[in-house]
This record gives C-alpha cells, sequence and structure tokens, in this order.
C-alpha cells in the first residue's frame, strides 16, 4: 500500500489549501513535458497525480486514512472493510489510473463494513460492547455543497476536464491528453472558494457509534 503523505512530503493532518499548493509545486517539477525522456520522474509524476486525486477528496481520504491506520496497527488485511486492501481499492477507486479518472464522475461507492474480534472470554461474559468513531463526508452546510459562491464551466477545457496538446516527431504526429491545469480535472471553476470546506463541497464528521451485544448460549 502506497503512503500518499510520504509520496507528496506532507503532514497526514496538512489541510486542503496547503495539499493543492504542495501538488502544483510536485506536479510543475515532475510533469513529463518538462522531463521529456526522464522515466523515474514520468513515474514519480503518477504517483504524485495518484496521491493527489485521493486526499484532496475528502470521502476518498477517509477512507484511505482508515486503511493505512489499520496498516500501521498491524491489523490484517480488509480489518474494517470486510476486503483486503487491493479489493478495497479497486471497489472505491476503480481501476483506472487515477490520472485518466479525475475529471470522470465518481463511481457509487459500497457501503463500508466493519469488522472486530470477540475474544471467547468476552463472548462468554454474555456482554459485548464496542464504540467506534467513524469519519463520515456531508455536505458542506457553507456552501451548501457548491464549494463556494458559484460554480462556472471551465473555459480553459471547455467543461471536458481535460486539454490536448500536440506534438511532432519527425513526420508522426503525437497527442498528449491530461487534465486541465486551470480546474484540475473537474471541468468547472469554483468562484468565491468557501472557507469552511475550501472549495470541496464536502467536510469530514465523525459520528461516534455505541454497540451492545448480549450473548446467551445455545443449548444443542
Amino acid at each position: 500500500m502506497k503512503d500518499y503523505y510520504k509520496i507528496l512530503g506532507v503532514d497526514e493532518k496538512i489541510n486542503q489549501e496547503a495539499l493543492k499548493k504542495t501538488y502544483r509545486k510536485l506536479a510543475q517539477e515532475y510533469h513529463p513535458d518538462k522531463n521529456p525522456g526522464d522515466e523515474q520522474k514520468a513515474e514519480k509524476f503518477k504517483d504524485i497525480s495518484e496521491a493527489h486525486a485521493t486526499l484532496s477528496d475528502p470521502q476518498r481520504r477517509a477512507q484511505y486514512d482508515a486503511m493505512r491506520k489499520g496498516m500501521h496497527h498491524g491489523m490484517p488485511p480488509g480489518f474494517g472493510f470486510g476486503n483486503s486492501f487491493e479489493d478495497i481499492f479497486s471497489n472505491v477507486f476503480g481501476s483506472e489510473p487515477f490520472g485518466q479518472r479525475m475529471h470522470r464522475q465518481k463511481k457509487q461507492q459500497a457501503s463500508p463494513v466493519i469488522n472486530f474480534d470477540i475474544p471467547l472470554s468476552e463472548l462468554k461474559s454474555g456482554h459485548i460492547k464496542r464504540i467506534f468513531n467513524i469519519n463520515t463526508s456531508v455536505e458542506c452546510n457553507s456552501c451548501e455543497g457548491k464549494g463556494g459562491k458559484s460554480v462556472e464551466r471551465c473555459r480553459h477545457c471547455q467543461g471536458g476536464g481535460t486539454v490536448h496538446q500536440t506534438s511532432r516527431q519527425g513526420n508522426s504526429f503525437f497527442q498528449r491528453i491530461s487534465d486541465c491545469p486551470i480546474c484540475q480535472g473537474r471541468g468547472k471553476v469554483i468562484l468565491g472558494e468557501c472557507s469552511t470546506c475550501r472549495g470541496n463541497g464536502n467536510v469530514l464528521k465523525t459520528e461516534l457509534y455505541s454497540i451492545d451485544i448480549i450473548c446467551k448460549l445455545q443449548k444443542p
């Protein structure tokens, strides 16, 4: 599992505004157009784009943080979600490369599943209690989910989220498709960015759940 925070060289508590600035700086440094023929920097650029695509989205970031925290605590793959980490990334983020997905409509995500172990001694006691903190992404009340005062179609990419660059080598022409640098692949530009959600339209909300289970021995 890649550590997106290390890839971007940022702290895990970084806010969205600082994250955006860091991404733009790294993207300019490692962009393939500025480093022709350098495969290492091209791979670095892919990792940077993948990391930003995850951490810039509150819901993706919350799920990624939960998986990352589970691995750091030595929990088995799938703890808290019921699947392997590979399956989770496939289901949540899709199988397409992140650089090609930033401008696409988000796929419907399955509701996460929480798994936990029950020691036999606790089971025999007849009472099991667990408390969970769940981070969920909810619509920002300050901007009603818009991300700012108003939203306009990006004029640079005409709302498509991508830009096309054509280059020529000899008698051959090559076309590169990349995310729009103005709207970052969203296809829209937010005017008067909301200070609460930093233009994302969503904020993280922590919900506390308490589970009480009464256990009874079932005789054969």
